[in-house]
């Protein structure tokens, strides 16, 4: 079932995913979330947060995009940039200065014209007219601001988002798929749980046990979120797998 859940992960036209540390017998290690619109739910335990963890998962998908943050892991990829991330990175120092609060406040209306254009039904065409006008408008802002050096680290972040803040208005919703989200929020939602459970057991106690917690959470996880009974749906596998009637 795990196999089967990996397949619709590599087949989905986009996805989220989001990691966060953990430990295997007391070593570092990294549980990752891969969530798609349709709420298929895949962990898994890897020892390192690289691009080849990435690439395992995934397998080569050209026409897959991928809803993520910045690390240097999703690099190669097809990407939107979360969104959530650069707004609590513009807002840090937004009381700090009137520069800062300037810069705060044309962030945001630009993210607001961005969800309401693609919340609305347009064609590809105006989606890709869309997309350009919206780099100007952070061409904009970087122009406007780049004689303030403490906003070099905020001004930098957003400049090398690039293209990728708007990659989302070319995922508009189908009959299938929801549309594209601007930010990874449902990731970093589905990897709470994960959290909340690493401080109460601090430690995997074996690389089996690691293994047998991604195959059972990516299932549970998954039913919980499509509005299934997880019992139900357990017994009803084990009830398949073990020919029980």
């Amino acid at each position: 079932e795990y196999e089967e859940l990996l397949k619709r992960i590599r087949a989905a036209p986009w996805l989220h995913i989001d990691e966060t540390g953990h430990k295997v017998e007391g070593e570092k290690a990294w549980l990752w979330v891969f969530r798609t619109g349709q709420n298929d739910v895949l962990i898994a335990i890897r020892p390192d947060r690289s691009k080849a963890v990435v690439d395992e998962i995934l397998g080569d998908n050209p026409d897959q995009a991928i809803v993520v943050d910045g690390a240097k892991a999703y690099n190669g990829r097809r990407k939107q940039r979360c969104w959530a991330h650069l707004l609590r990175i513009i807002d840090e120092a937004r009381d700090a200065s009137s520069h800062a609060l300037a810069l705060s406040t044309r962030v945001h209306a630009i993210y607001q014209d961005l969800v309401t254009f693609h919340d609305e039904e347009h064609p590809i065409p105006e989606r890709e007219a869309k997309r350009a006008e919206i780099a100007t408008q952070i061409e904009r802002v970087l122009n406007d601001f780049a004689q303030h050096p403490t906003l070099d680290d905020k001004l930098t972040y957003l400049r090398n988002g690039g293209a990728e803040w708007t990659t989302c208005l070319l995922f508009p919703a189908t009959r299938n798929t929801p549309a594209m989200p601007a930010t990874n929020n449902p990731a970093e939602h589905a990897v709470r749980e994960h959290v909340v459970r690493r401080k109460r057991c601090q430690t995997f106690r074996s690389e089996q046990g690691a293994q047998r917690y991604q195959y059972a959470t990516s299932l549970l996880d998954s039913w919980r979120l499509q509005g299934k009974d997880p019992f139900a749906e357990l017994e009803a596998l084990l009830r398949r797998d073990l020919y029980l009637k």
